[in-house]
């Protein structure tokens, strides 16, 4: 070997091999990532499907309408975000039964906001455990369908406590004013 090639060597600058930078920058993003989901968009769930390509989504895909009574009327609302550089068109909600009513369509979601969607749960003629979906489709190619979940309970309507009256002094018994 001759002395000048010993010489570079020596004075080359020594840097990291490519793997132990990569796996410098991979820590540095993997801790930066939820950060930067939270900012721009509000969770890291979404982050993840805007890294993945998905611009069309639901901001929550699953809500509850809780413990209701049967005949009683509630309301769930989703939120669906545009996260694309052009106008979305949600053309129409498909509820999975009758007992879901949704809000009029066409609706049209500007570029890169959100638009938030009612949807009323009828429980007439339902008791128990409640799980149905509503589809919303849009023009969107990459997310032609966004599929929402809805669950919930409804209990028999309680029967009205009977009063007891004395009927020989006309008191109501379950009067305690």
């Amino acid at each position: 070997m001759n002395v000048a090639s010993a010489e570079q060597k020596q004075s080359r600058p020594s840097t990291p091999a490519w793997w132990v930078r990569t796996f410098c920058f991979a820590a540095l993003g993997g801790a930066l990532f939820p950060v930067w989901s939270l900012i721009n968009f509000g969770s890291i769930s979404t982050g993840l499907l805007y890294l993945r390509g998905v611009r069309v989504n639901l901001v929550e895909k699953s809500k509850s309408f809780g413990t209701v009574e049967a005949g009683t009327e509630k309301e769930v609302e989703f939120t669906v975000a545009n996260d694309s550089n052009r106008e979305v068109t949600i053309l129409n909600a498909s509820p999975s039964c009758s007992c879901l009513l949704s809000d009029s369509f066409p609706e049209k979601i500007p570029r890169y906001q959100s638009r938030t969607f009612r949807i009323r749960i009828l429980t007439e003629g339902k008791s128990g455990g409640v799980e149905e979906s509503v589809t919303f489709f849009t023009n969107w190619t990459a997310t032609h369908r966004l599929i929402a979940h809805i669950t919930g309970f409804v209990r028999e309507p309680s029967a009205a406590e009977p009063a007891s009256v004395d009927s020989e002094w006309g008191i109501d018994r379950n009067d305690h004013s």
